[in-house]
């Protein structure tokens, strides 16, 4: 499932049920109109006829599929005629060109398949854009005689080259009227780069294996009849637009359909026209009622002011015809209903804002939602990508506007959720588009720990630490839970090494280092010991044939090195006799066996 927000119709039945005390019928079986001499036809209108009853014969259709052709690639489609005609198409006539053949487009030529198809294969080479065509169906041979049937389509022929683009509804599916146990095809096509892909929803529920641009329902049933919606998705985002079928259940070749539920804008002026055709002898008369009752207008055409469509105003709207022709009653007080509700589309007080999460949390996002009824809520990463969705309680007729606070939360949530956010209010007459805020996914902050260490006084130190988590990060170095300043033989303080040089014993202590980044994450690592020593004295006992050097203080496991040298005025003369590991016990001893008479001779240790 994923509803959007570009003029979103999302059907739910249940929206109907508080009022269905009101309904004499949910979808009543209609009646014809008895005579070869008088037809109804009862159409709602908002402006322009939209939304009711007309008389017509099974609903056609005509859609090609794949929707587009791409310049220089092969293509290889199919035209299909839909309707009561489509099993006895015996010939075709595309573009005013009985098939045969005939060129589409610049590279593009049509045949006929038999029956209700027609073939299109080629390599586009023209320009770009939409390609419309008309065909019409004959149940006669060669394009002539018996029964016809014309409608019309278009091709969307676009550039594979250019940079990526997002989808474009180039092509609308267009709302049906068919007959039960006909076959319905709905269709439509989008423009972009990659080429798109499609699903159809009914009402907000995705069809399963619809994936194609055009939708086959054979021998469609009532259950068939509600709002459906073809979307198109590339790398770049998605379009979708929504179309009505209408399910009639009737005997006889005029179908007087009825659109089970119809939904208008509140406030908003409405004409509903009915007439019936007859001859000019006839005299046609109409009687209006609303819920049953009469309002006392007896004209073909009943028009609602602003203030009468109101959501209270929502209800059963009947007209009644009589028609005579000289003293034969054609149609005898034959009433047909309509279902309408007056509603208001969503509106937003206050938008939603940022967040900032760590990486397994929650992330709450919050908008207050003001004005319109029975309002389903999606909330979308990156305009196409649904991650939360909820509904509003059913809708109140006796309520024009409401106020709400949303709230959808995205649970435990990952690097991947970062992006920009977009809630979409969307209902029966309109729907609103939130403005987009960012959510940032922060990884939880942690930093390894710092070594203790015991060394000699003189030595360059450095502490150093590694953080973990979502940088940039800044360090500050401490003692004792104080703040350390650079300066004198310490540097480093802010990063994430710290340096003494050269190290002193009052430079010992505790050392830790807190670690934040910016987005307010702070973490402070584990204490590290330092223990600055003095260097060990070296102690020399001599003996008649060897000489024994000791010293105690030493730091256990560190190296140390003797040298011997024969003339301290030659810096460079000192020479190395033993290199040794200070053992547990921190002492340090060497005995040199090389210096009979101990003469001559003058030592040191070094710590490297």
């Amino acid at each position: 499932m994923k509803p959007r927000n570009k003029n979103r119709l999302s059907l739910a039945l249940a929206g109907i049920l508080p009022f269905m005390p009101l309904l004499r019928s949910t979808l009543p079986v209609m009646q014809s109109a008895g005579s070869t001499t008088g037809a109804i036809i009862f159409r709602w209108a908002v402006g322009l006829a939209i939304c009711g009853y007309d008389a017509v014969s099974k609903a056609s259709s005509v859609a090609i599929s794949p929707a587009s052709a791409t310049i220089g690639t092969p293509y290889s489609g199919t035209i299909t005629y839909s309707g009561g005609h489509a099993g006895a198409v015996v010939s075709m006539n595309v573009g005013g060109t009985c098939l045969g053949s005939y060129t589409l487009a610049p590279g593009l030529t049509v045949t006929y398949g038999g029956v209700n198809i027609g073939r299109v294969n080629g390599t586009p080479s023209g320009s770009l854009g939409t390609v419309p065509f008309t065909i019409t169906v004959y149940d006669g041979g060669g394009c002539s005689g018996g029964l016809t049937d014309t409608r019309s389509t278009s091709l969307i022929i676009q550039n594979s080259g250019g940079g990526p683009v997002g989808p474009s509804m180039v092509v609308a599916p267009q709302s049906t009227l068919a007959q039960v146990g006909s076959d319905v095809i709905l269709s439509g096509g989008a423009s972009g780069n990659p080429t798109p892909t499609y699903t159809w929803e009914q009402g907000i529920t995705a069809i399963p294996g619809a994936t194609q641009n055009t939708l086959v329902m054979p021998s469609a049933l009532l259950t068939n009849a509600g709002v459906y919606t073809l979307v198109a998705n590339n790398s770049q985002g998605q379009a979708n637009s929504a179309c009505y079928l209408t399910m009639a259940l009737t005997p006889g070749n005029n179908i007087l359909a009825l659109f089970y539920t119809n939904y208008a804008k509140a406030d908003t002026a409405l004409t509903m026209t009915s007439y019936i055709t007859n001859v000019p002898s006839g005299v046609n008369t109409y009687s209006w009622q609303y819920n049953n009752s009469s309002i006392g207008v007896t004209t073909s055409n009943l028009s609602l002011t602003a203030s009468q469509t109101l959501p209270i105003k929502s209800g059963t709207y009947s007209v009644t015809f009589n028609s005579v022709v000289g003293s034969t009653t054609v149609v005898n007080q034959q009433q047909y209903n309509s279902y309408w509700v007056f509603g208001y589309p969503p509106t937003i007080n206050t938008q939603p804002s940022g967040q900032t999460n760590n990486v397994g949390t929650n992330a709450t996002f919050s908008f207050t939602l003001a004005g319109g009824n029975y309002p389903s809520i999606f909330l979308y990463q990156n305009t196409n990508n649904l991650m939360a969705q909820t509904s509003l309680p059913a809708y109140n007729p006796s309520v024009s506007s409401l106020t709400t606070n949303i709230s959808l939360t995205i649970s435990n949530i990952a690097l991947t959720n970062a992006g920009s956010y977009t809630f979409v209010a969307t209902n029966y007459w309109g729907s609103i588009t939130s403005s987009p805020v960012s959510l940032t996914v922060t990884a939880p902050l942690s930093v390894t720990a710092p070594p203790s260490q015991t060394n000699y006084a003189g030595k360059s130190i450095s502490m150093s630490v590694t953080p973990s988590g979502t940088s940039p990060y800044s360090f500050q170095w401490q003692d004792g839970g104080s703040n350390l300043s650079g300066g004198g033989n310490i540097s480093g303080v802010t990063t994430n090494t710290l340096v003494i040089a050269p190290a002193a014993p009052t430079n010992s202590g505790n050392y830790r280092v807190v670690v934040t980044n910016t987005y307010g994450g702070s973490v402070t690592s584990s204490v590290a010991v330092l223990s600055i020593v003095p260097l060990p004295q070296l102690t020399a006992s001599p003996l008649p044939t060897n000489m024994t050097l000791s010293a105690s203080g030493g730091v256990p496991g560190s190296n140390y090195v003797v040298q011997v040298s024969t003339n301290l005025a030659n810096a460079n003369g000192w020479v190395p006799i033993k290199t040794n590991v200070v053992p547990a016990n921190g002492s340090l001893l060497y005995t040199d066996t090389n210096s009979p008479g101990n003469t001559g001779r003058y030592y040191r240790v070094q710590f490297p």
